[in-house]
């Protein structure tokens, strides 16, 4: 016996809860890269109050403002890119 076994997928609605999920990790990354800058920046001043020596504040602190930096690169590339798809979606009652 053959039978014909159909399983329906909405093919559109798993792509939107895809695209859904990649954006909100990608917004999650960012907000993730600003708060690793703000927790090294912290150790490398608790590393300093304990050790005085003034290579962990300057190391600590340049590692924070490089990743500080590339996350706010990266949250205003992710923002920009919101606003231009809010501003190309067409109203849906219009």
């Amino acid at each position: 016996m053959k039978e014909n076994i159909v399983i329906p997928i909405q093919l559109e609605r798993m792509k939107r809860w895809t695209l859904w999920m990649l954006e909100a990790t990608t917004w999650l990354i960012c907000f993730g890269m600003l708060a690793a800058s703000a927790v090294i920046a912290v150790c490398a001043v608790l590393a300093w109050l304990v050790s005085s020596s003034e290579g962990y504040l300057v190391f600590g602190f340049g590692m924070s403002l490089l990743l500080g930096f590339a996350g706010l690169r990266y949250l205003l590339r992710q923002i920009d890119r919101a606003v231009k798809r809010l501003r190309s979606e067409t109203p849906a009652h219009g």
